[in-house]
């Protein structure tokens, strides 16, 4: 990889590019089962056809969002599959030819949701729930000044992110804050006669973030190539009739950029 500063030229020699897999449907995906890893959705393949038409060995590491800052910082990973480019995040990479964006929304108790709104994240008695490293984290912290040392954050370290949801459940915080894909990743999992929760700010997100393939700093010929890599994918009409079924199954919580 490219802790030489020269990522493309090492990928090149070694014929290998490492991705960090983050586990968020319909991107990316990864599913152990014992010892053995697979991984699947829609830029794990992108990026496996990048890989065969160029003779690279594209390979997959199972991360999360708590694990991305040492593992772009070490060069452990060339790039991460996928991730929302957040102000915070922007000296860690980039996103390359985002082609979507995802909304920041609140998920709270049925029973309360008419009492919500943006201002009331800033009360000082509202407490908020998110998943370490995760965008809601950012949103809690740098615009709604909400934080674990003031006692107005709660975060879980998770793949699983839609777990948080289970904080707000429990009583344990008022509203946790997700890309509006993890709500309904949570939808299609529980039983919808067993929630009990709703997602509020859907109409007018905290946050439109765009999300991609991010590429770690400093490495501006990777990211170029694969710039260029991906605009020639995303060309092909199968690959244009996927990212439209994403859109029309996901809105509003996936939005054509």
């Amino acid at each position: 990889m490219g802790a030489d500063g020269a990522p493309l030229a090492a990928i090149t020699a070694s014929r290998k590019l490492v991705i960090g897999c983050i586990n968020w449907p319909p991107f990316a995906k990864f599913h152990r089962d014992g010892s053995s890893v697979s991984f699947s959705e829609l830029y794990v393949e992108v990026l496996q056809e990048i890989g065969r038409r160029n003779n690279i060995d594209v390979q997959f590491l199972p991360t999360r969002a708590s694990q991305i800052v040492p593992q772009l910082e070490n060069a452990q990973v060339d790039a991460i599959a996928c991730l929302l480019e957040t102000p915070q995040r922007r000296h860690l990479g980039e996103v390359v030819d985002a082609r979507f964006g995802v909304p920041v929304i609140g998920v709270v108790r049925k029973e309360g949701v008419a009492k919500w709104n943006p201002q009331r994240l800033r009360d000082r008695s509202t407490i908020v729930a998110a998943v370490v490293g995760e965008v809601g984290e950012e949103v809690a912290r740098t615009r709604y000044g909400a934080t674990c040392e003031n006692g107005r954050l709660i975060t879980i370290d998770t793949d699983y992110v839609p777990g948080v949801f289970l904080q707000i459940a429990l009583g344990n915080a008022d509203i946790a804050l997700v890309s509006g894909t993890r709500w309904l990743q949570y939808c299609k999992d529980v039983d919808p006669a067993e929630i009990n929760l709703c997602c509020v700010f859907a109409d007018l997100p905290l946050l439109l973030v765009p999300c991609g393939v991010f590429v770690r700093a400093n490495c501006d010929e990777l990211r170029d190539w694969l710039d260029r890599e991906l605009y020639e994918m995303w060309d092909r009409p199968e690959l244009q009739e996927r990212c439209r079924q994403i859109v029309e199954d996901y809105g509003p919580f996936i939005v054509p950029l």
